[in-house]
C-alpha cells in the first residue's frame, strides 16, 4: 500500500510497530522500496536491538534508560511513553509534509504490549 501512495506522489512515514516479518533477535527486515520515506521503528518496549529500536534510541537521548519499560514500566513520565513518541512522530511527520501529500502509520504498543 504504501509503495502504491509513494508512486502516486504521497510521502509515506511510520512511527511504531511493524510487523511484516519475524524480528526476535534482530531489526525487522524492510523491503528496500517499501514507500516509507521515514520510518521509526518500535517494535517492542524491550531494548533488545544494539541498533534501529528508534524508541529506545530516542529514551535515551532523553536521559531515559530503556530497561525501565520492563523493569518498572509505572514509573516512565507521560512524555517519555511510546504513546507518546509515535504521536510526536506523526506530528512532525504531518508538519513536514506541507507541500504535499502524505500517509503516515503511528502504531502504538499499547495497550497490546504493557
Amino acid at each position: 500500500m504504501t509503495k502504491l501512495l509513494k508512486d502516486g506522489g504521497y510521502k509515506g512515514g511510520l512511527a511504531g510497530k511493524l510487523h511484516l516479518a519475524g524480528c526476535a533477535d534482530r531489526v525487522e527486515p524492510r523491503p528496500r522500496d517499501d514507500g516509507y520515506e521515514e520510518f521509526h521503528w518500535s517494535h517492542h518496549p524491550h531494548d533488545d536491538w544494539p541498533r534501529g529500536h528508534d524508541y529506545a534510541e530516542w529514551l535515551r537521548a532523553q536521559g531515559v534508560d530503556p530497561r525501565v519499560l520492563v523493569e518498572n514500566p509505572g514509573s516512565l513520565a507521560p512524555e517519555h511513553h511510546q504513546s507518546y513518541w509515535c504521536g510526536q512522530m506523526a506530528i512532525d511527520f504531518i508538519g513536514g509534509t506541507a507541500a504535499g501529500p502524505g500517509s503516515i502509520a503511528s502504531i502504538f504498543l499499547t495497550p497490546s504490549a504493557l
